[in-house]
């Protein structure tokens, strides 16, 4: 049989000739890729693995510590949204991979962890992360910092392993403050 043309396929053979031993599976499941799927208050349901809507690189399981973390309500989703979008920004500044630590708290969350009472990350307006493997935490932290500065506070948690941002500045309309942990 003469080879097909660039693009042109060749027919698949029927089942029935394959050898006994092949064993015919289903095609994949879209949805099954996508992970779990979630109600998120005001948007509907999204699957874990789905980008936060217009996000280029964050996913709603980042956000919900893979739907543990369920927003209460329309108005935290869409401040989940909105920070996912900033964080994007800074993810292409820093040209790395960020591994997020902590996005949304839940109050009886932020509690147990030890969360101040008016902590940005009840509202969907804070996260903590750190920098893929290989890169100083250090260096992130000080790029982040110059980079995240008219946005909102910068929390300097590179000793313990991790940064946080959060949108406070913008919420608040102060200066953007900083702080140690």
């Amino acid at each position: 049989m003469p080879s097909p043309r660039c693009g042109a396929r060749r027919p698949t053979p029927p089942v029935e000739s394959q050898p006994a031993n092949v064993v015919a599976l289903p095609p994949p499941n879209p949805a099954s890729s996508q992970g779990s799927a979630i109600q998120i208050p005001g948007l509907g349901a999204r699957h874990l693995n789905e980008r936060i809507d217009g996000s280029i690189y964050f996913r709603w399981a980042e956000a919900t510590k893979s739907g543990s973390r369920i927003p209460a309500n329309e108005q935290i989703a869409r401040n989940i949204i909105a920070l996912a979008a900033e964080l994007d920004e800074l993810r292409a500044y820093l040209d790395v991979p960020l591994i997020i630590t902590s996005w949304y708290r839940p109050p009886a969350v932020n509690r147990a962890v030890g969360g101040v009472s008016n902590s940005t990350h009840l509202s969907g307006h804070a996260a903590d992360f750190r920098p893929a493997p290989g890169v100083d935490i250090h260096e992130a932290q000080r790029r982040t910092d110059g980079f995240w500065n008219s946005r909102g506070g910068v929390g300097f948690g590179a000793a313990k392993g991790f940064v946080h941002v959060d949108l406070r500045n913008r919420l608040e309309g102060r200066g953007a403050p900083r702080w140690d942990y």
